[in-house]
């Protein structure tokens, strides 16, 4: 049952979407990376969304390619410094551990658990942003988060979750709780 509905005035709602760090080939710094909360994956394609004014933005539509790399909560001093200080050679400042992807020219970064290489199909500019479609080239993860068999350790996984709205931004963290996909679904066999 849910509460009585109200009106919300705010101009950004962020519901729950993970923070992920993109790494891009940078003209000035040679590597370099961003933190977004706008991105996701379907099958073997990547959607992010960039601020049209960002030098991310133009680094990524000149070369075609990125990375992104998932942190979980042991990094949110990179999650800050990588969004927070635009147009800086933030891998240098940061002194992170990187190697460069195998199929994309762009930075992994090897302290997040999961890293996907990727190459742009298509921008759509939509006001200010701009919404990006790349097809994923190859996925990397943890030693830890696979199983014998090489499939995903569920609870292994913990990305930080942004949260909020126009006039304040959270982050939020996963419980250890994993359910799997059907658990509820009994209903449906009355």
């Amino acid at each position: 049952m849910h509460l009585k509905k109200v009106h919300i005035e705010t101009n950004k709602l962020f519901y729950g979407s993970p923070v992920v760090l993109i790494g891009y080939k940078d003209e000035l710094y040679g590597y370099n990376v961003t933190t977004i909360n706008a991105a996701y994956t379907v099958s073997n394609t990547v959607a992010i969304a960039l601020y049209n004014g960002n030098h991310s933005f133009e680094e990524i539509k000149k070369t075609g390619q990125f990375t992104l790399n998932v942190p979980d909560k042991n990094q949110m001093e990179l999650i800050e410094l990588f969004g927070f200080n635009r147009g800086k050679d933030k891998l240098n400042q940061a002194n992170t551990h990187f190697t460069i992807g195998e199929k994309v020219d762009a930075p992994i970064l090897t302290e997040c658990f999961y890293n996907v290489e990727c190459q742009v199909v298509s921008m759509t500019e939509v006001g200010v942003y701009t919404h990006i479609l790349a097809t994923i080239e190859e996925r990397w993860i943890d030693e830890e988060c696979v199983d014998e068999n090489g499939h995903l350790i569920h609870g292994k996984v913990n990305p930080v979750e942004f949260v909020g709205d126009s006039k304040k931004r959270a982050y939020r963290y996963l419980t250890s709780d994993v359910q799997e996909v059907g658990a509820f679904k009994r209903y449906l066999d009355k």
